[in-house]
């Protein structure tokens, strides 16, 4: 219980950009989608290996702080994003 209410938090943070940025692409059609996925997808695999190589490289806690500095550049460049409805009327999604 204790594991999952300390695990819970983190895994909510760590999964909600996809299907946020999903929500917010979706209307730019099946390419836009399919590319995200792509992209994701590649970065799950770079991230994997590379942080087992950062950890062996400079060490474990300079390689959770380089993870965490990826996640917040992630997420400015996300918050950076909008849908094309948007950008066409020029409101907020």
């Amino acid at each position: 219980a204790v594991a999952a209410a300390t695990l819970l938090p983190v895994g909510g943070a760590l999964g909600a950009p996809l299907p946020l940025l999903l929500r917010r692409i979706g209307a730019a059609g099946p390419v836009a989608v399919a590319r995200a996925w792509a992209l994701n997808g590649y970065g799950s695999l770079v991230a994997g290996v590379g942080t087992i190589v950062a950890a062996h490289l400079v060490g474990y806690a300079a390689a959770a702080f380089a993870a965490a500095g990826v996640y917040l550049a992630a997420a400015g460049v996300a918050a950076t994003i909008r849908s094309p409805a948007a950008a066409d009327d020029g409101t907020e999604a």
